[in-house]
């Protein structure tokens, strides 16, 4: 499957997306951490959203050889409310499901910091299709 053409920035309102080349071309090895699998917030599957939708054909085929990319975060971008995790995924949520199904305990993860979206053009989000935060 392919990226997405845009992202949501998941550290500001209103909702400001930009191009996903222009974010991953920010983010560098030291950005790179080993995070335990059990301080990132999965979200759950929600009938009602599409942008949670989770298929087992997709975390069958991931790639898990490529790190998530996640960031920190107390709240859950769509819903919310509290998270008790540390971290929230930005893009990778099949493949975080697909290690801990593995029984994968820790994983190298890219965290995405606020900076890398100073460094990139946005978008007024209202208008345009991205994905949410923490869902691929």
């Amino acid at each position: 499957m392919d990226l997405p053409h845009h992202f949501k920035n998941p550290f500001i309102k209103p909702i400001r997306i930009s191009r996903t080349n222009e974010i991953f071309a920010n983010i560098t090895l030291n950005d790179l951490i080993i995070v335990p699998l059990r301080n990132i917030h999965v979200r759950k599957e929600d009938p009602n959203d599409a942008r949670t939708k989770i298929t087992k054909s997709r975390i069958m085929e991931v790639d898990i050889r490529y790190p998530p990319v996640i960031y920190k975060s107390s709240l859950d971008p769509l819903l919310t409310k509290p998270l008790d995790q540390e971290y929230c995924i930005f893009d990778g949520n099949h493949r975080v499901l697909k290690m801990i199904s593995e029984g994968i305990k820790a994983s190298a993860c890219f965290v995405l910091r606020p900076e890398v979206f100073d460094k990139v053009k946005s978008f007024d989000g209202r208008d345009r299709r991205s994905t949410s935060c923490c869902a691929e």
